[in-house]
């Protein structure tokens, strides 16, 4: 979460162009955290009951 503001702060103080690179880059690691946790979801289902 950290790194996510972190990079959230450098777009918002970047020129056009860094900021949307670094939106990009922002926009990569949230789908990547999103993937982990799904992952981690599936692999725990039924670990922690109904």
């Amino acid at each position: 979460m950290a790194r996510a503001v972190e990079l959230s702060a450098l777009a918002a103080t970047s020129a056009e162009t860094d900021g949307l690179r670094v939106l990009d880059e922002l926009t990569t690691e949230l789908e990547l955290t999103r993937e982990s946790l799904r992952e981690i979801e599936e692999a725990t289902r039924g670990e922690l009951g109904p």
